[in-house]
């Protein structure tokens, strides 16, 4: 990534809403962060949450990133 370092998370959980309901929601907190199209264009990353599984389907391919695999490594281990 070119731009400024940032940090990276993943979280593991259920949700009741459907995939569209949370991505929306997830997509309001980036704006409440102040997340903007323009950012995005110009490749600042204030914020970026996506939805990469949803119930057993890929929607993005970020899961093959060389970055998120440790943090994949590190859920898949926990005890949940």
């Amino acid at each position: 990534f070119p731009g400024p370092d940032f940090l990276n998370g993943i979280a593991l959980f259920d949700s009741p809403l459907s995939f569209d309901e949370l991505n929306t929601k997830l997509k309001d907190i980036e704006t409440q962060m102040g997340r903007t199209a323009e950012d995005k264009k110009a490749g600042i990353v204030r914020i970026d949450i996506d939805i990469i599984i949803y119930n057993g389907e890929k929607y993005k391919d970020d899961y093959k990133r060389p970055y998120f695999q440790p943090l994949l490594i590190s859920i898949a281990t926990k005890k949940i």
